[in-house]
């Protein structure tokens, strides 16, 4: 326990674990340097839960739909076990307890994610004079399995490319595999984004649906998300095939299509496609192919691991995948890296050599 007094000369007091007695006068020190600046020190009686909306609040209009979202819902596992605690009094066995809850059911990386924003909030918190001291400063949060996703090998490439190739989505599972793009950005992709004629794609944007405002635009992920990437040319003849659908399918829906958003994969009608009606399908095809539950994320996971095991230089897959550091790679999927391997592989030959007939492909399109 810490006794202070504050700007008025009233004694008050701070709960909270610590381990030494030089760490807790360090933070005695910095109580009173806050007082001395004018802070007021009397505890605020908002909850823990209160403290969120103010965080949420505080990010609405400072970063994007998509990362508020996802704030809100790493907050939300939390609502329900700190939401009720008085701020002020949140102990550190109290956090810990908590993700010991939360790790029953999400992985480790997302309870960690939590732990991160639950600091955010009460960074915030102190920053404001809503709560004397920042406790999550000491939680330790769970240490991220160094790969969480799953990729598919050779075997199971040919597997699940036989089985979409009969399916609207051949054309964009196909490009997943390639590009190693989030499913956001290849939705978001626009008919001037894909040159068919010098083999590139150019990322830019991303789109997801928000609750209340439908499918959004956004900046991509990260500024490195930003990219141009080198297709395959077996790619570049099916997206010319599927091309040529999408031209038939304008045609055949006349005033009806939506010529506005000019997307590259869009439903019959030229809408933006739904990532989330995209999952379930893309997951029907994949279990009834033998692959068991399989994220369309892992395409982006199946295309860095096929790249690495070919030999592929670490800091060219980060390029062409747009992973904000060259140590988001090395985390993700330095385990991976294969003893030798030949510089000389290329997309085009993992893909081909997965398929039977890849002709077959620009025949559906």
């Amino acid at each position: 326990m810490i006794w202070v007094r504050d700007g008025s000369g009233r004694r008050q007091v701070w709960g909270g674990s610590y381990h030494t007695k030089a760490e807790a006068k360090a933070e005695e020190r910095r109580l009173l340097t806050e007082r001395d600046a004018g802070s007021d020190l009397k505890p605020t009686k908002l909850t823990v839960a209160e403290i969120f909306d103010r965080y949420i609040a505080e990010k609405r209009n400072k970063v994007k739909a998509s990362t508020l979202i996802r704030t809100e819902e790493l907050l939300s596992h939390l609502r329900p076990i700190l939401g009720t605690i008085p701020a002020a009094r949140l102990k550190p066995n109290e956090i810990s307890n908590a993700y010991n809850q939360l790790l029953v059911g999400l992985s480790h990386r997302t309870v960690r994610h939590c732990h991160w924003q639950l600091h955010g909030a009460l960074a915030l918190a102190v920053n404001w004079g809503q709560v004397p001291t920042n406790v999550a400063d000491r939680v330790k949060p769970p240490v991220a399995e160094v790969f969480e996703g799953r990729a598919l090998g050779h075997e199971e490439v040919r597997l699940l490319l036989d089985a979409v190739r009969p399916s609207p989505l051949a054309a964009l599972v196909w490009l997943a595999v390639d590009s190693g793009a989030r499913q956001g950005e290849l939705l978001a992709l626009r008919t001037d984004d894909v040159d068919l004629e010098t083999g590139l794609i150019h990322i830019s944007r991303s789109v997801r649906r928000v609750a209340g405002q439908g499918m959004v635009f956004s900046s991509p992920k990260t500024r490195l998300s930003r990219r141009t990437v080198e297709i395959a040319p077996t790619t570049v003849a099916i997206l010319k095939a599927y091309r040529a659908t999408q031209l038939a399918k304008r045609l055949k829906a006349g005033e009806l299509w939506d010529s506005d958003g000019n997307l590259f994969f869009s439903n019959d009608t030229g809408g933006v496609l739904d990532g989330v009606g995209v999952t379930k399908a893309f997951q029907k095809i994949a279990a009834g192919a033998g692959l068991g539950a399989l994220r369309f994320h892992d395409l982006r996971h199946t295309c860095v691991t096929l790249l690495l095991a070919a030999g592929v230089k670490m800091d060219d897959i980060r390029a062409r995948v747009g992973h904000s550091s060259i140590t988001t790679t090395v985390n993700v999927y330095g385990h991976r890296i294969a003893g030798t391997g030949s510089m000389a592989a290329t997309m085009d030959a993992i893909l081909t050599s997965a398929t039977r007939e890849s002709e077959g492909w620009l025949a559906n399109g």
